[in-house]
């Protein structure tokens, strides 16, 4: 009884611990998607800034 009680855990941790990879490596994908979002939306907006200061449109 002990000893398959100890198989189950055995198990039960193995496939644990695949799907907490899973996760791990999910998250830091959607981490690294949020970032990229957030440096090109600065990007932009320093553009504008750039673009409504120098008025390249006015000669």
């Amino acid at each position: 009884a002990l000893s398959a009680r100890a198989d189950d855990l055995n198990s039960s941790s193995y496939h644990f611990h695949g799907s907490a990879r899973r996760v791990q490596r999910h998250m830091k994908w959607q981490s690294y998607r949020m970032t990229i979002i957030i440096v090109a939306i600065i990007v932009i907006v320093i553009a504008l800034i750039v673009l409504i200061a120098t008025h390249p449109w006015k000669k």
